[in-house]
């Protein structure tokens, strides 16, 4: 509380001093009103739990009953009203006015005396008694006691000068654990202290990292050794496949069970990445593959100029039922031999004949002049007659009696042709 000096009663109407500035309210209710300002604030955050209100509003209980040890009247309103602080700042200016009424140095009326119990009692408001106070200063009825002596010329005082405030945070450590906290409306002296104490602090806005805070502390953290890994085998290492003749390499990274399975079970090709890069031609021997198409040295073989097969039909040849071609029977027919179509035979199957059946494919020409005459018939039997010979089996075929009889009207015009060009 600042001293007070005996003085005029315009010395006594100027001593109204609010909690905002430096006045009634001495330093330590100052601060209590800051860690006040600054437990409401925290209460006020969003997202804080019900335990931690719990503890600021028991903080809160323990600073009001600082604030009001220090009063000379009891301070009724609540800390969480807007008034608290407008309501601080009039019962610092009574508690001041009580006190100095007090010291004896200041002359006021008898019944002033109720007026001053009644308001350290609560049963007066505050700020009616500071009303009654200035008027009976104003009208002369509360003086200092020397103010009957000759009033020496008044030397103006310079306006007070309003001290700065900050708004900042503190950074404490604590086991290794950084601890941050706000505070408002700091005067300069506090931040001194902070210095001094070797506390780190900085204006809100622009805030210090964990590690900034663990250097200014000089703090070193705990080294934690990480467990060692366990030993995972891996190699580098390329897989040559073919697929349809085609050579594929892919560079892997592959564990143990990986590369038995690609040994063991698919049997790949397996090679270091660092050795030598094999040839298509190493891995195709290696999967033991084997081209279709040719090499420039193999011909290449064609169909064009084999004719297509002919379809084969059952036969008869000397008793012996054989599968033949139209060529082969041909074949035969020119080598005097009987063939007769197997679906032909009514009978029994004659006896096999002793001489073997030999097929030529290209049989020679007959040597003699005169045609072989060859009738087939896929109903009936196939006779050969050799020329100058006629057997009774010739006249069971119908079919040679009709060549010979077109053979004779044939050759009657070429006769009479040649007859004539001989007359």
């Amino acid at each position: 509380m600042p001293a007070r000096s005996p003085g005029s009663s315009s010395t006594l109407r100027d001593e109204k001093l609010s909690v905002n500035g430096a006045g009634s309210c001495n330093d330590y209710v100052l601060f209590i009103a800051d860690v006040i300002r600054d437990l409401l604030s925290q209460r006020a955050q969003r997202g804080i739990s019900e335990s931690e209100k719990a503890v600021i509003n028991q903080k809160l209980s323990q600073e009001v009953s600082k604030i009001q040890s220090q009063l000379k009247i009891p301070l009724l309103t609540d800390v969480a009203h807007s008034k608290y602080f407008d309501d601080l700042d009039v019962a610092c200016n009574v508690t001041q006015i009580v006190t100095m009424l007090g010291e004896g140095q200041t002359v006021y009326p008898d019944w002033f005396r109720n007026s001053i119990n009644n308001v350290s009692s609560g049963q007066l408001n505050p700020q009616e008694f500071l009303n009654s106070y200035y008027y009976l200063v104003d009208e002369g009825s509360i003086h200092s006691i020397t103010e009957s002596e000759p009033e020496l010329p008044s030397i103006p005082e310079p306006p007070p000068i309003q001290e700065t405030t900050f708004d900042i945070v503190e950074y404490r450590l604590h086991n290794g654990s950084v601890h941050s906290k706000s505070k408002y409306n700091v005067l300069q002296s506090y931040l001194n202290e902070l210095d001094s104490s070797n506390v780190m602090w900085k204006l809100q806005g622009a805030g210090y990292t964990n590690q900034e805070v663990y250097d200014f502390y000089n703090y070193v953290l705990p080294s934690i050794e990480e467990p060692e890994e366990p030993y995972v085998y891996s190699e580098c290492i390329d897989v040559y496949r073919l697929s349809n003749g085609r050579v594929t390499k892919t560079r892997e990274t592959v564990g143990y069970q990986t590369m038995a399975d690609y040994v063991n079970v698919q049997h790949l090709l397996v090679r270091a990445c660092d050795s030598v890069i094999l040839s298509d031609q190493e891995v195709r021997d290696y999967y033991g593959y084997v081209s279709d198409v040719p090499g420039p040295e193999d011909p290449i073989e064609t169909t064009a100029d084999i004719p297509p097969p002919q379809e084969k039909r059952c036969y008869l040849v000397r008793g012996i039922e054989i599968e033949l071609t139209e060529k082969e029977v041909g074949n035969l027919i020119l080598q005097n031999v009987t063939v007769t179509p197997c679906s032909a035979i009514g009978g029994p199957t004659p006896e096999p004949s002793d001489v073997p059946i030999e097929i030529i494919d290209d049989p020679a020409p007959p040597t003699t002049e005169e045609p072989e005459v060859t009738v087939v018939t896929p109903t009936e039997k196939f006779v050969v007659s050799k020329p100058g010979r006629f057997t009774m089996l010739d006249m069971t075929n119908t079919n040679s009696w009709v060549g010979i009889l077109l053979g004779g009207i044939l050759a009657v015009p070429v006769f009479s042709s040649i007859l004539s060009k001989r007359k």
